[in-house]
């Protein structure tokens, strides 16, 4: 084929690529015009400070995050966690603001088994259950049910429609004790101690604070640590960090609080169920030991 030929074709397809997503959008719009809309919010804003439990289950897996005392506490298989509350109010604030929702005719079909559900409960157990379905990419909707009924609204909701642990947990390494007062690394026959008299105790405060693990592990190794920190606050919590080696590159965070006898009974047994341990880099191991040894 001559090259006149050949870029007269790739013409021709041009133009009919164009041509066919012009009329998609022309159908697009119509359908948008006949649809039946209502301005409603998906969860009643005055609970919205009532809820106490928040659901997430797909096809694979679930997670479940609840409110005990003044923390939020997220479970998954075996692990328990507490979670991102910035994520939760990002949530919460999505469900209980008022959207335009446009009603569609969808009968539940075989992709329709792939869904994504929350549940969100209140102090008095009573719920609200979304199911959200495909993403339209073109109308930036997506697809959920209530109540036996379809519906469409603005796609602002993708992020939280995930049972990942790590999206929803707090990753900073000290995120379970706050105003840390005293720090104890302990390894082999060595023990060191800063608190607020050592001269470098606020600059290890501020680097601990900052430093952040890796991904959570839903197992826990059964290897004997290689050396811990011990943090304690002005209340008497204390929080001490395992630190396992597992590879030349790897380390393992493995989590330990003992609740402080000022904090409330709901908020001492939600710290005493975490059981957290998390992937933590060679590097960050040093940068700590670094830390301890200057």
């Amino acid at each position: 084929m001559k090259n006149k030929d050949l870029n007269r074709l790739l013409f021709k397809i041009l133009i009919a690529s164009i041509f066919l997503f012009i009329v998609s959008i022309i159908f697009s719009n119509q359908r948008q015009s006949v649809q039946k809309s209502k301005t409603t919010a998906l969860l009643n804003p005055k609970y919205k400070a009532e809820i106490n439990s928040i659901q997430i289950k797909n096809r694979d897996s679930e997670i479940e995050i609840q409110k005990k005392g003044n923390l939020w506490i997220l479970t998954k298989n075996e692990t328990t966690v507490l979670a991102d509350e910035k994520i939760l109010t990002s949530l919460l604030e999505n469900l209980s603001k008022v959207r335009t929702i446009y009603e569609i005719h969808n009968q539940k079909s075989p992709e329709y088994s792939d869904k994504t559900q929350i549940i969100v409960k209140n102090n008095n157990n009573m719920s609200t259950k979304l199911d959200f379905y495909s993403e339209n990419s073109l109308l930036n909707r997506i697809e959920f049910e209530f109540s036996n009924q379809f519906y469409e609204t603005r796609n602002d909701f993708s992020q939280f429609l995930t049972t990942d642990i790590n999206y929803w947990s707090k990753a900073e390494l000290l995120s379970e004790i706050q105003n840390p007062v005293s720090f104890t690394l302990k390894a082999q026959n060595k023990q060191i101690k800063k608190n607020e008299s050592s001269p470098d105790f606020f600059k290890i405060k501020q680097d601990l604070s900052s430093l952040r693990h890796g991904s959570i592990k839903l197992e826990a190794s059964t290897k004997k640590p290689d050396f811990s920190i011990t943090s304690e606050n002005g209340n008497g919590r204390l929080l001490t960090l395992f630190f396992t080696k597992l590879t030349e590159d790897e380390y393992l965070c493995t989590t330990s609080i003992i609740p402080s006898p000022a904090d409330p009974t709901e908020t001492a047994f939600a710290l005493h169920s975490i059981n957290k341990s998390a992937e933590i880099s060679n590097w960050t191991v040093n940068r700590i030991l670094e830390l301890f040894n200057n």
